[in-house]
């Protein structure tokens, strides 16, 4: 128990899924800049085996023990959205415990659930899909790359406070039911939720055949 200060769950790009994050129970040892590692013996005497390792690192801090310097380590420890850096498929969820990814995986530092529900929307994807590089094609199983030079050009639409409510109050009910089973099917909402933002952008049936593939 005196070593759980440092110890925090930890999770690669694969572990996250569409509205879920898949337990691995992979733990990292996160020994920040200035950490006091006496106080924690345990870790100390673990991390001494490696200490030669360690000590070989060009990213690490003052001392062998410690981590590079990072300026968002308390962003890991607040609610967030999380993606995979490759993804064939929309694979964005939500994480409101602290939580340390390696760089296979983004995240954005909300609380925001009307955000989280159109990223996983298919208008959201279908747009990502013309302006990602793709390993592959992306209409045939291709991975996307969901770099920040991306990510940060997708038109999220101005809403009113209602609007934003009808999908987050879905998003709430697909995380509750993903949290006790994995398996649940979401697909009603998730459709409900795609029909909501096609209505933001007035798209016409045609549009929204389109891009559905239909």
């Amino acid at each position: 128990k005196s070593s759980s200060d440092l110890i925090y769950p930890f999770a690669i790009g694969d572990d996250i899924r569409r509205y879920e994050i898949r337990e691995k129970n992979r733990y990292i040892i996160l020994t920040k800049i200035g950490v006091e590692i006496k106080k924690y013996p345990v870790i100390l005497k673990h991390l001494t085996l490696f200490k030669e390792q360690l000590e070989r690192r060009y990213d690490k801090g003052d001392h062998w023990y410690e981590l590079r310097a990072c300026a968002y380590y308390d962003k890991f420890e607040k609610p967030k959205i999380v993606y995979p850096e490759i993804a064939k498929e929309p694979r964005f969820t939500f994480s409101s415990d602290p939580l340390i990814f390696n760089n296979k995986a983004f995240f954005i530092p909300l609380d925001d659930k009307f955000l989280l529900g159109y990223l996983n929307s298919k208008l959201a994807w279908f747009y990502l899909k013309k302006i990602c590089s793709v390993l592959g094609d992306p209409e045939k199983g291709g991975r996307l790359e969901l770099r920040t030079i991306y990510m940060e050009t997708l038109p999220v639409p101005k809403v009113k406070p209602q609007q934003a409510k009808e999908i987050a109050q879905r998003v709430e009910k697909i995380l509750a039911l993903k949290k006790k089973d994995q398996t649940t099917d979401i697909s009603t909402l998730e459709d409900e939720i795609d029909q909501i933002v096609y209505k933001l952008y007035n798209l016409t049936p045609d549009e929204v055949k389109i891009i559905e593939g239909k």
